[in-house]
């Protein structure tokens, strides 16, 4: 049984009765995923038109990605263990997360665990 949100995110094809479609969900159109969507798409077309300059304007900051997760801030020794992939000790949070350093750079998501332990999830390669 889908969602009314689940519902939402797809479109039916146009032209086609629902009697005339399969029962199959191969025939709809995704309309969104997360918090994006495809009005906020480009096709590729169009991409490879835009200027240099205006690529990078059309992209989302990574913490788009992200979506309801808590921010969690490292300490820079801490972050610098957590960017090598070891678990460290982070006391208060639970749950997902996702993980920055004390100047704001984003360092990758994590998973707290009930003892207050970070555990690496997705890091993000250092500049």
């Amino acid at each position: 049984m889908r969602t009314p949100a689940a519902a939402s995110m797809f479109r039916e094809p146009r032209g086609e009765s629902r009697s005339e479609r399969s029962s199959s969900r191969s025939s709809r159109e995704r309309t969104a995923v997360g918090a994006f969507r495809l009005g906020q798409a480009i096709t590729l077309d169009a991409l490879e038109a835009l200027s240099l300059a205006e690529r990078r304007e059309r992209l989302l900051a990574t913490e788009a990605l992200l979506g309801s997760r808590p921010r969690l801030t490292l300490e820079t020794k801490v972050a610098a263990k957590f960017r090598h992939g070891q678990a460290v000790s982070v006391g208060s949070a639970s749950g997902s997360v996702a993980v920055f350093s004390e100047d704001g750079m984003f360092l990758g998501t994590g998973e707290v665990d009930a003892s207050g332990t970070l555990q690496p999830k997705r890091l993000l390669a250092p500049r």
